[in-house]
């Protein structure tokens, strides 16, 4: 487990993020900005210097709230990252956001988010689980899910979608395309559990 860290202002923006049990949050209204990777930061890279989280990286969960618009390039990258909630205020997903978190397994993508930037999500090798609730897919690099397995990882989108999916660039070569539908019984259940799990999370 890694230290707590107190709230502290994202410079250059309007937001905060903190650490607690593990949960590396992040609040506000605006944009995560872009950074640059650790490596490229060590080389005295510019312009943007990395996360102010990355020292911390080996954080598990981050939640993002409500009133987030835009997740910033390499704003998670090489991190303990295994898994994410994501607010329907989210439009977009730059470059590199989740590249290498390789403990990453399930992600979700809002109907909302309308942009998923260049190697998004390269690297992510245990990614299983894609579940997007956009009824028309977003057009994507053929690199945004590069050196994954395509052939195991499972895409969960609209029923009527399915066939939009199965012939759009950068979603049609996963082979294992399934309907996000499931009754309200299941939904409900899950949504209890995941409440439960983060509130245990967050007021240990």
């Amino acid at each position: 487990m890694i230290m707590d860290k107190n709230k502290e202002k994202i410079p250059n923006s309007d937001l905060f993020w903190e650490i607690k049990n593990d949960i590396l949050i992040i609040s506000g209204i605006g944009e995560i900005p872009d950074y640059v990777s650790g490596m490229d930061y060590t080389k005295g890279h510019p312009p943007s210097p990395v996360t102010p989280w990355y020292s911390y990286r080996e954080y598990n969960t981050v939640v993002v709230k409500e009133g987030i618009t835009s997740i910033g390039e390499y704003a998670f990258h090489n991190s303990g990252l295994s898994s994410i909630i994501i607010p329907i205020s989210v439009i977009a997903i730059k470059g590199n956001a989740f590249r290498y978190c390789k403990n990453l397994k399930s992600i979700t993508i809002n109907k909302t988010i309308k942009n998923i930037g260049y190697l998004t999500f390269t690297g992510c090798d245990n990614l299983n689980e894609i579940i997007n609730y956009a009824i028309t897919p977003q057009k994507i690099s053929d690199r945004v899910f590069e050196g994954m397995d395509k052939t195991k990882c499972i895409l969960k989108v609209p029923y009527k979608s399915i066939e939009k999916y199965k012939n759009t660039e950068g979603w049609k070569e996963f082979k294992n395309i399934k309907s996000t539908k499931f009754n309200w019984i299941q939904r409900l259940f899950l949504w209890i559990k995941k409440v439960i799990k983060l509130n245990q999370s967050l007021w240990k």
